[in-house]
């Protein structure tokens, strides 16, 4: 196995330790969300304010353009980032920095994404691309299948505090792991 395939391997169990970990509060989040006073139109304001700052930080990255190196520790940050918003979320008492720790996170994802697709692209094997970003792909469904129901699991068993705990010690883990394909 080449250390390309090595990395592309830490990579992907990483980013799919992380996904899970975000993939939990998807379905849960509006619940969340409604239980912090927002109402149904406000949560769907919190999900524009996401989507406004990624496409943010996906500009901001468009034109620094880090180099390969660069993308790494973009991924890292990335994670931290989302950790630290998560555990914001644990002491977010009203909608506004629910409203906030939203913005982040989009920003966050701004930078996580071409970040990940980058370090992706530069450790495929020539002639078997389709088939590694397939293993992504199955990753990432399986993730979906297992977060999900376990979000659900969590929440309803230790509350989002509970979840959000979970969710941090998974970002740190996907960190800690990203760290190694970096060298």
């Amino acid at each position: 196995m080449t250390s390309s395939v090595k990395r592309l391997h830490l990579l992907y169990s990483a980013h799919g330790v992380f996904m899970l970990a975000s993939i939990m509060l998807v379905p849960l989040f509006a619940i969340f969300a409604t239980e912090a006073g927002a109402s149904l139109l406000i949560v769907s304001y919190l999900g524009s304010a996401y989507f406004a700052t990624k496409t943010i930080g996906v500009l901001m990255i468009r034109y620094i353009t880090p180099t390969i190196n660069q993308a790494g520790l973009c991924l890292q940050c990335s994670y931290l980032i989302k950790a630290l918003c998560w555990l914001g979320l644990i002491f977010s008492n009203s909608i506004i920095l629910v409203f906030a720790v939203q913005a982040v996170l989009g920003l966050a994802e701004g930078i996580q994404s071409p970040a990940f697709r980058t370090l992706t692209a530069h450790n495929l094997t020539p002639g078997k691309e389709m088939a590694q970003y397939a293993d992504w792909e199955i990753i990432l469904a399986l993730t979906g299948i297992i977060g999900t129901s376990l979000g659900g699991y969590i929440a309803t068993n230790y509350g989002f505090n509970g979840l959000f705990f979970i969710m941090i010690i998974l970002s740190f883990t996907a960190l800690v792991l990203s760290i190694k394909v970096a060298k």
